[in-house]
């Protein structure tokens, strides 16, 4: 493992959880499909078609190419980290992670340059007019955001400031790496370039209320008023754009401090990003009905199958759900991580159980009770498997298996493979804690000697015999009340 990987688990507590890969993997396969294909399709209406104009397509182009560099990261390692838990090491993962990086600067640069380009169009037409008869001059103007990304980007290297997909947070993050210029640079890029859009905005939209003014009255058909309306429609059209990539960004810093403490902060500006890259296509679609008509006509036609594309996002979702069932490096590293993990042991339950059972006034109070204790362990783990036995032998290996946090189809096979070394065991147990706990670190055990030098499977013995010890009032006290004379059902 790198070491970038080693400090991001030494950061976070636990592996992500089940929940969490189920709703963002979804979810990012989603949306990063429908913004590959939006995205795809303008370009191909922007290049080969030529409805928009010939000048200001490039900034629409390095929107488009930015907004696919962007969700190149996604594609190529934080889709496989979170559905098939793939832990990329380095190189690679700066590697591929640094498109993540390239994208975000790309998009927020070029709608500054859009910005900067209709507000010259309102109060510098001249110089705006004289930029855009120069071909390659107004080629380079809008290729400047796309060239300071890469200089930004390949800066950051020099400094040690590198982006990784956090496997255990499942994000993007600067947290292992030395960002001490361009850490703050870039927190405040995220504030200071989304106010730079609204402050040329605005005066924009000050000028054009004072040319509505103007025409107000003079027929429809006057040319300088068909111009304005064009030009209208592009600034309603890019400061949409702008707010929806200033909210982004606001997520990616607000919902950290909002949410403190909580994977879900990390994982929201993920989803809000890959939005992000759709808001230029889905608004163009909306505001430009000849690009409507386009999009139609290219759906229509076989020159692209999008059905392919699909598929292919499907097979990367596909693999990356095989990997976290077929690596062995999977089960290796989360049985190292976690052992027998403590939430198998029902701590809080037992404690309320202890506690109402001292409290009871009649023997109904106790059964009682201990009625509620068996209905809070049931609940106390998010997913429910087929049945073991009767009694609390289900509880613990739910509570393993749920505490690994493994991707779906590698939880059931670890679950399946463990419970099938201890059921014909447990189901004897009639529900006896001491019983079942062993059979199932026994059996644990076995399964993690597949995967496990020697030497790896002696320390995953110490840190059980451990934990064994940490928790054994907790322990003896679910020995004493699962006991054939204990909890009877």
């Amino acid at each position: 493992m790198s070491e970038a990987l080693d400090c991001f688990r030494d950061a976070h507590s636990h592996e992500p959880l089940i929940t969490d890969r189920i709703w963002l993997g979804a979810s990012l396969i989603f949306f990063t499909a429908i913004s590959f294909v939006l995205n795809l399709l303008l370009l191909i209406i922007t290049v080969k078609m030529r409805i928009l104009d010939k000048r200001f397509q490039y900034h629409v182009i390095s929107l488009i190419i930015a907004s696919i560099v962007y969700l190149s990261a996604d594609i190529l390692d934080l889709i496989p980290a979170t559905v098939g838990a793939v832990h990329m090491p380095d190189p690679w993962n700066i590697i591929l992670s640094s498109t993540d990086n390239l994208g975000y600067l790309a998009l927020m640069f070029t709608n500054t340059n859009v910005a900067i380009d209709r507000f010259m169009s309102f109060y510098l037409s001249k110089v705006q007019q004289s930029l855009a008869s120069n071909k390659t001059a107004y080629a380079f103007f809008a290729s400047i955001p796309c060239i300071t990304s890469v200089l930004i980007t390949v800066s950051m290297a020099f400094e040690g400031c590198y982006i990784h997909t956090d496997p255990y947070k499942l994000t993007f993050s600067y947290l292992c790496s030395t960002c001490i210029f361009f850490g703050p640079l870039l927190n405040y890029f995220g504030y200071i370039f989304p106010g730079i859009n609204f402050l040329l905005y605005g005066l924009i939209y000050v000028e054009i209320l004072r040319k509505q003014m103007r025409f107000k009255g003079v027929a429809n058909a006057n040319p300088e008023d068909r111009s304005l309306r064009q030009r209208i429609s592009l600034v309603i059209q890019f400061s949409l754009i702008c707010a929806t990539q200033f909210a982004s960004s606001v997520c990616y810093y607000i919902l950290p401090i909002l949410l403190p403490n909580s994977d879900v902060a990390f994982q929201l500006p993920m989803v809000f990003s890959v939005l992000n890259t759709m808001a230029n296509p889905v608004v163009t679609l909306l505001l430009q009905a000849r690009v409507r008509k386009a999009y139609m006509t290219i759906i229509r036609s076989r020159s692209i199958s999008l059905m392919n594309i699909f598929f292919i996002f499907l097979s990367l979702a596909l693999f990356a759900l095989c990997n976290g069932y077929v690596s062995p490096n999977v089960y290796r590293r989360v049985l190292l991580r976690e052992g027998i993990p403590e939430r198998q042991i029902p701590n809080k339950e037992l404690e309320l159980l202890a506690k109402r059972i001292d409290q009871a006034r009649s023997e109904f109070d106790v059964k009682f009770a201990e009625a509620e204790f068996q209905v809070a362990v049931r609940r106390s783990y998010r997913w429910r498997f087929p049945r073991v036995d009767q009694r609390l032998a289900l509880t613990q290996l739910g509570r393993m298996v749920n505490a690994f946090n493994l991707p779906i189809a590698a939880g059931y096979n670890l679950y399946y493979n463990i419970r099938s070394g201890y059921q014909r065991e447990s189901m004897r147990y009639d529900g006896d804690f001491s019983k079942i706990h062993k059979a199932l670190e026994a059996s644990l055990l076995r399964e993690a000697a597949k995967y496990l030098s020697p030497q790896e499977l002696g320390l995953l013995e110490r840190r059980i015999r451990e934990l064994d010890q940490r928790e054994s009032r907790n322990i003896q006290l679910a020995y004493q009340l699962t006991r054939s004379e204990g909890i009877a059902g």
